[in-house]
């Protein structure tokens, strides 16, 4: 849990590039559980601070092109292992 933590702060702090009204976009990786929790912190993290954000599922592999490519906003919700 403290490192489930510890990534929340990391994602608010590093990873948020604005604060617009426009969603910024996280990839999560389907069917992986770790994944599912790291979202739900990241959703009411984000919420508290008036935040949008959208959470798109993708393949491992498209996860990391997405990321790389700069159409999600943070590649370290991103955890692939290939």
């Amino acid at each position: 849990m403290k490192k489930v933590a510890l990534l929340v702060v990391f994602f608010i702090f590093f990873c948020s590039t604005s604060y617009s009204q426009e969603p910024l976009r996280f990839a999560r990786i389907i069917n992986t559980p770790d994944q599912r929790v790291g979202t739900e912190i990241l959703k009411l993290a984000y919420k508290r601070l008036g935040i949008p954000i959208v959470i798109v599922e993708m393949p491992g592999k498209r996860a990391l092109v997405e990321s790389s490519e700069g159409r999600v906003e943070c590649r370290k919700m991103v955890h692939w292992k290939g």
